[in-house]
């Protein structure tokens, strides 16, 4: 009696989708500017005027900076801009991260591989001798297999 046994193949599901990864860098980008709108806009209302005098040739040109009494199109392009700045300051230390890691790696994986790669040059080249008189001592000592011919 035989039984049919149907092939497993890995669902659609199990498999991984292309781009998942960047999909979700993107939702997790997206979710990180609106936190940071909403948190830039609440500091920027608390905010107490700043003392800050701009002068041009010993005139005043402006007085104290105050964010809180901007027009709310005002605050919205400030905080706005405050968001993209600070996105892009993340997303270049990660890159700085990334391009730091792929130069150190091959650099510790050449200060730590070539010792031992010489190391083995040398004992390779000191023990070659023993290698060569146990492959012979094996081929004379293997017992040989007696010429068939085939009929």
């Amino acid at each position: 009696m035989s039984t049919i046994v149907p092939a497993i193949t890995p669902s659609a599901a199990a498999r991984p989708r292309r781009g998942s990864w960047l999909r979700r860098l993107a939702w997790l980008m997206l979710v990180l500017m609106a936190l940071s709108v909403l948190v830039l806009f609440s500091v920027l209302s608390e905010l107490s005027p700043l003392p800050l005098e701009i002068t041009v040739n010993g005139r005043p040109v402006a007085g104290s900076l105050d964010l809180a009494a901007l027009l709310a199109a005002h605050k919205l392009a400030w905080v706005v801009a405050l968001t993209v700045a600070v996105l892009a300051a993340w997303l270049l230390a990660l890159l700085a991260g990334v391009l730091v890691a792929a130069m150190l790696v091959p650099l510790l994986l050449l200060s730590a591989g070539a010792p031992v790669l010489v190391v083995g040059v040398v004992l390779l080249a000191l023990s070659w001798p023993f290698l060569l008189l146990a492959w012979c001592l094996r081929h004379a000592l293997k017992p040989s297999r007696p010429a068939t011919i085939a009929a």
